[in-house]
C-alpha cells in the first residue's frame, strides 16, 4: 500500500503506474469536461475525501457504492464484469479514502466523493499505465 498526499505526481514502477493529482476549483472544470475525461481520470470532491489517500490491491470483502447506484457492490464482481484477467484482480490498483473505497482504476468511480453543485475543489486523478519512468 502506498499512502497519497495530493496534489503531486507519484511514480509507482512497483505498481506498472504513475499517478498525478491536481486540485482545481470547482468553476474550473466543465461538466463535460468530467464526463469525456476517459477511463484513466477520476474526479473527486476534495472536501469528501479522508487524506491521505490509500493506493492498494483489493482486499476480501471490498465494495463500492458505483456512480448512479443507491446500493454497494463487490469490488470482485466489478472486476469480472470489467474482464480484468484473473491473475491480474490481486495486482488491480485500488484508490481508498478513509477506508472506502473511492476509485477501482480505470473501472469504476464512488458516488460516496462524486463532483456536485456544492463542490467548492475538485481533487482530479490520473493515472498512467502501463507506466516503466
Amino acid at each position: 500500500p502506498v499512502d497519497l498526499f495530493p496534489p503531486g505526481f507519484f511514480e509507482l514502477p512497483e505498481w506498472g503506474c504513475a499517478i498525478k493529482m491536481d486540485i482545481v476549483d470547482r468553476g474550473e472544470i466543465s461538466e463535460e469536461e468530467m464526463r469525456s475525461g476517459g477511463k484513466m481520470r477520476a474526479f473527486m470532491d476534495l472536501d469528501k475525501l479522508s487524506l491521505p489517500l490509500l493506493l492498494r490491491a483489493r482486499e476480501k470483502g471490498d465494495r463500492i457504492r458505483p456512480f448512479g447506484m443507491k446500493g454497494t457492490k463487490k469490488v470482485k464482481e466489478i472486476m469480472i464484469e470489467e474482464k480484468i484477467p484473473r491473475d491480474r484482480r490481486d495486482r488491480w490498483p485500488i484508490i481508498c479514502s478513509g477506508g472506502k473505497v473511492a476509485w477501482v482504476v480505470g473501472k469504476r468511480s464512488s458516488e460516496d466523493f462524486k463532483v456536485t453543485d456544492e463542490t467548492r475543489k475538485v481533487l482530479v486523478v490520473e493515472v498512467f499505465y502501463p507506466y516503466s519512468g
